[in-house]
């Protein structure tokens, strides 16, 4: 009995042996089958996974070394007629005596006659295969045996120390598929990293992205206005080429509508989005993630994750793609900005008239990509309200200048956007082949300021300039025209006509003495209204709109028609304001409304 119990223990400690070896899964198992029979009654042993979803009991390991193994042995048996189900089950080890005298379980009956075994011991292993499935451990005996207390809890030991082998073997595996897919990372990092530092192009770095990340994505590069994608996010409704051809010729505002919630989670925050307005799937499950530089979102990255898992090795393939890209799109943006404040500079200074060699501007132009040898024209564009203009941050400027230019830069080759005097500038050079007519540009502009900015927009545009004298007129004239507009609390596109020859004649009226005639017309009723609480000049004024008529003056005043009278009567008496000659109103029509205009009250 000593010389058994030693045999015993020594496949113990060969088992516990195994606990700490590194080899694969399926090995360990091999080998403990091996272990549990060694100096024992056990003629041969197996470990089976308990597939419940299959209904079936499917063969992991076995160590039958008495029997010749056909050339294709059953591995898998109906749950139903097993003991294995029994022992999963309840969890506590089953013994049958005499398998062959058992009609309980046919199909281990039947493989008990071929294998020609008789007892058989299934213990649990409190450990999961690779699948995830439960396991049991059985081992069988040539001749009937009475298992002993003590051979059962030898049974019991071995699988706790199956088990830490398992969990072992599993942990092994796991750290080992880490550190791949760690390398597999950080080489896709070096190699988008060498593409990016190479100067290639966004759609060539995303097709290296593409290669590497399984899931399908796109990019939205909002520096160059292009959206990107790669694979269809619902293959079985849409092809990978018509999906990428739809997102391709989507408005780009579509994607920032759909994606101006994005916020920074390293691909951890899942949401459905609807595509449909860009011609894709109505409901699919995305992770959006924005790609910032200098406190602006220069573009997007999608990964589209419906029904497939998002391993670790996935979210870092996808959180190094967006590093590389922000690096892709951080370089266009600071390229860009140098390029608006290098146009501003030269703009202001063609402006401001500040240049006596046309020859040498033609030419710096011309080293800046500007072309001002032919035709162009300029359109600004302003808030309305000052305050608005001046709260933009610098990189909020910065992204309505690229937004602008996207719509420009279709149009026309050369135009450029730029700031001067807080406004928005955009440069035109002539093109008349243009698919797109001048004026559905110019709404085009507006609209996208006023998406951009939610306040609104009022926008002027000059003539042809045909040589650079034209450039100062031209952009003092669209000054001249937005002042008008805001100080009468218009929107939009704004053109001279817009406010009849009285307003073009006072546009065109030097502002000093502008001041100084509305002064000497205006200024003693003014003085007299707010000393005494009259209101004189508001009764004139009501007077001159309504044609001279006074019973409708006095209606509209609320007062009699002789009181009416009085009232124009001391205009004439005190002020020599007397409205019955036609010079008079003329000069007292044009004071109002160049005050109206230009000069507010206070």
């Amino acid at each position: 009995m000593p010389t058994k119990i030693a045999s015993r223990l020594k496949s113990l400690g060969h088992i516990a042996q195994l606990v700490n070896a590194t080899s694969e899964l399926s090995e360990v198992l091999s080998q403990i089958t091996v272990a549990v029979c060694h100096r024992s009654i056990w003629s041969s042993s197996a470990i089976q996974a308990i597939d419940i979803e299959t209904g079936y009991s499917v063969l992991c390991a076995r160590h039958d070394p008495y029997f010749d193994q056909p050339v294709a042995p059953q591995e898998q048996w109906l749950l139903k007629t097993s003991p294995s189900r029994q022992v999963f089950e309840t969890g506590q080890p089953v013994i049958i005596p005499d398998i062959q005298q058992s009609a309980e379980f046919p199909d281990y009956q039947r493989e008990a006659y071929e294998r020609d075994y008789h007892t058989v011991v299934l213990v649990p292993l409190q450990a999961l295969d690779e699948k995830g499935r439960s396991m049991v451990m059985g081992v069988h005996a040539h001749e009937v045996h009475v298992v002993s207390e003590d051979e059962l809890a030898f049974l019991q030991v071995a699988a706790q120390l199956t088990a830490l082998a398992i969990e072992k073997a599993h942990r092994l595996q796991i750290e080992h598929q880490h550190a791949v897919e760690l390398r597999r990372s950080i080489e896709v990092h070096t190699a988008a990293m060498e593409h990016v530092l190479s100067g290639e192009t966004v759609t060539s770095v995303v097709d290296h992205i593409a290669a590497s990340l399984r899931h399908p994505f796109l990019v939205v590069d909002l520096a160059m206005n292009q959206v990107i994608a790669r694979r269809s996010p619902k293959p079985e409704l849409m092809s990978d080429s018509e999906w990428e051809r739809n997102v391709s010729q989507a408005d780009i505002r579509e994607f920032g509508h759909l994606m101006d919630t994005a916020r920074t989670s390293h691909f951890s925050e899942r949401e459905h989005k609807d595509f449909s307005a860009i011609g894709g799937p109505d409901k699919v499950e995305v992770v959006v993630e924005p790609i910032n530089g200098d406190k602006v979102t220069l573009g997007y990255i999608a990964i589209f994750t419906d029904g497939v898992e998002v391993l670790t090795y996935d979210t870092m393939l996808a959180d190094e793609a967006r590093l590389a890209l922000a690096v892709l799109f951080m370089r266009e943006h600071v390229r860009f900005s140098t390029r608006v404040e290098t146009h501003g500079e030269f703009f202001k200074r063609l402006f401001q008239e500040k240049w006596t060699d046309s020859v040498e501007i033609i030419e710096r132009g011309r080293q800046l990509g500007l072309l001002l040898e032919g035709p162009a024209q300029i359109v600004v564009l302003s808030l309305s309200n000052d305050y608005e203009m001046n709260a933009l941050t610098p990189s909020s400027r910065a992204d309505v200048l690229r937004k602008l230019l996207r719509h420009c830069s279709p149009y026309t080759a050369g135009a450029t956007t730029f700031i001067d005097d807080d406004s928005f500038v955009v440069f035109l050079p002539e093109k008349s082949d243009a698919t797109v007519s001048f004026e559905a540009l110019v709404s085009r502009l507006h609209d996208e300021m006023l998406w951009t900015t939610s306040a609104k927009v009022v926008v002027a545009a000059s003539g042809l300039c045909r040589k650079l004298e034209d450039y100062q007129p031209a952009r003092q004239k669209c000054a001249e025209l937005i002042a008008i507009a805001k100080r009468l609390g218009m929107e939009g596109f704004v053109r001279e006509d817009d406010f009849g020859p009285l307003g073009q004649l006072l546009s065109a009226t030097n502002q000093d003495a502008l001041k100084g005639y509305v002064a000497d017309i205006l200024g003693s009723v003014e003085d007299y209204d707010a000393t005494h609480q009259s209101n004189l000049l508001h009764t004139a004024e009501l007077f001159l709109n309504g044609n001279c008529r006074y019973q409708s003056c006095a209606n509209a005043l609320g007062i009699h028609v002789t009181t009416l009278r009085y009232r124009l009567n001391k205009l004439d008496t005190m002020f020599g304001i007397d409205l019955r000659i036609p010079e008079t109103r003329i000069s007292l029509e044009v004071a109002l409304r160049a005050r109206a205009i230009f000069l507010p009250p206070t």
